[in-house]
């Protein structure tokens, strides 16, 4: 029972944390559509248009991110259905291995034998270390665009909001 609980609120964390992703993405995808929309390019100096300018890289930067991390959540996926997956197998031929004869693997429907199951156990534990480094490898990497996407965005929407307060400032001291 307890592990169904634990697997629902990881299922919800999932869901959620999918959610915020895709609602940062489309926030990142709208406002980089608005401000482009918008611009007309002129000569770089300190004004409303080279900041606006630089929301927009910002904006593309974050959107450049955000797909990134998706991509990335998508490898973790398989890998940790991989890691499941060595573990259910490595269950049976631990059961195989210690049983005279062969053992019936409910799975795939294979009868296994004490010498096959060694050698298979033995490619598990040979790959487990390397399939974990590459999941912390690849959570790092999510990290880190999690980071990019988010300062990215938060930036150039200041940017985006001095541009303004900027362009309103300048056209009333001109009046």
């Amino acid at each position: 029972m307890a592990e169904s609980r634990s697997l629902e609120v990881f299922k919800g964390i999932r869901e959620a944390q999918q959610k915020l992703d895709y609602f940062l993405l489309g926030l990142a995808s709208a406002l980089f559509a608005y401000v482009g929309g918008q611009y007309k390019p002129m000569p770089i100096s300190f004004s409303q248009n080279t900041i606006e300018l630089i929301s927009l890289a910002l904006f593309f930067i974050s959107i450049i991110a955000g797909f990134k991390r998706l991509d990335l959540n998508i490898s973790i996926m398989k890998i940790n259905f991989q890691m499941l997956d060595m573990g259910e197998k490595k269950g049976v031929l631990n059961q195989a291995q210690s049983m005279p004869g062969q053992v019936l693997n409910t799975d795939t429907g294979e009868a296994l034998g004490r010498n096959e199951a060694a050698y298979t156990l033995q490619l598990i534990e040979d790959n487990a270390s390397k399939v974990k480094t590459n999941l912390d490898k690849l959570s790092n990497y999510s990290s880190a665009t999690f980071v990019v996407r988010n300062w990215a965005l938060i930036l150039g929407f200041l940017a985006l909001g001095f541009s303004k307060v900027l362009g309103v400032y300048v056209v009333s001291t001109i009046v």
